[in-house]
């Protein structure tokens, strides 16, 4: 089975945040609140299922402010995968979900928003904070992630 890797590319790790936010809703309705209340532009990125079901696929919008300036990316922490389960001792087949996560340390977290570090500052937190749709955001430590084999910086 394949292993998904998504590329945050960036300059450098030091120059990145990331933001853990537990949310309920769909990915497509945080992107949209964060459009209308935190004046970005994010476009839906995630790729196509191929009917394949090697490799997950992770939500991901992105916003490019100006050109030149490092993306913010909101991805989605988990993918849920059915898998059909054929065993001859049952009379029908059984379809189970399995869970992926991004970051397996971090499986309660819902997305994960990778920003510029110089725009990672209070009031931007405290503005994700003030969403009805989140429940709970905080930013992540640089040690974390930097031990996580799924992100890779480059």
């Amino acid at each position: 089975m394949f292993k998904k890797h998504i590329v945050l590319e960036t300059t450098d790790a030091d120059d990145i945040g990331l933001i853990a936010i537990h949310s309920s809703v769909e990915a497509y309705l945080l992107a949209y609140k964060f459009n209308q209340h935190l004046s970005t532009q994010f476009v839906n990125l995630t790729e196509k299922d191929s009917g394949v079901h090697s490799q997950p696929l992770f939500t991901r919008f992105v916003w490019e402010p100006t050109e030149g300036e490092d993306p913010w990316e909101l991805i989605a922490n988990q993918y849920v995968m059915a898998e059909n389960t054929q065993d001859d001792s049952l009379l029908f087949s059984i379809e189970l979900e399995k869970k992926n996560y991004l970051i397996d340390e971090l499986s309660e977290v819902d997305f994960l928003l990778k920003l510029p570090s110089k725009e990672l500052v209070p009031q931007k937190l405290t503005a994700i904070q003030k969403l009805t749709q989140v429940q709970f955001a905080y930013a992540i430590d640089k040690p974390t992630i930097k031990l996580n084999p799924n992100l890779i910086f480059e």
